[in-house]
């Protein structure tokens, strides 16, 4: 503010018109030049300073790219573990499938069995008659035996 007035305060300097030739002497000529050298050793400072700052501009972003990049890979790799969470629970749910139907199977076949094994007593018994015409006479007992468990059913209520 204080250099504003000043400048506003002087007087206007004028020029002669025709310009003459000012003779310089050699001290006054090496500070010039020692002046200009400044000005451009400046001026290089200040392109090298402005690289300076457009080479950390490019790592921020190297940098930022990397995070990403790593950020991404993570992101894969929860992926491939869920798959693979995923595909574990499905290996687990056809190991309890294939459990069940094999105990099924001994079910039906202790079943069969034992539907079988006096069958098997009376064809011994029993010789001269078939083994289907036993099989017969047991379904026939058994819905006898279903028969009376109803009617029982229905006596006690």
């Amino acid at each position: 503010m204080l250099l504003l007035q000043l400048l506003i305060t002087l007087p206007p300097v004028s020029l002669p018109l025709p310009l003459q030739p000012v003779s310089l002497s050699l001290p006054l000529l090496l500070l010039l030049l020692l002046l200009l050298l400044l000005l451009l050793l400046q001026l290089l400072l200040l392109l090298l300073l402005l690289l300076l700052l457009l080479l950390l501009l490019l790592l921020l972003l190297l940098i930022l790219l990397l995070l990403l990049l790593l950020l991404l890979l993570l992101l894969l790799l929860l992926l491939l573990l869920l798959l693979l969470l995923l595909l574990l629970l499905l290996l687990l749910l056809l190991l309890l499938l294939l459990l069940l139907l094999l105990l099924l199977a001994a079910i039906f076949t202790e079943a069969e069995q034992v539907a079988i094994t006096p069958c098997l007593q009376m064809k011994k018994l029993l010789p001269h008659r078939t083994t289907h015409d036993i099989q017969e006479a047991f379904s026939r007992r058994s819905l006898d035996a279903r028969q009376i468990s109803r009617q029982s059913i229905l006596t006690v209520d």
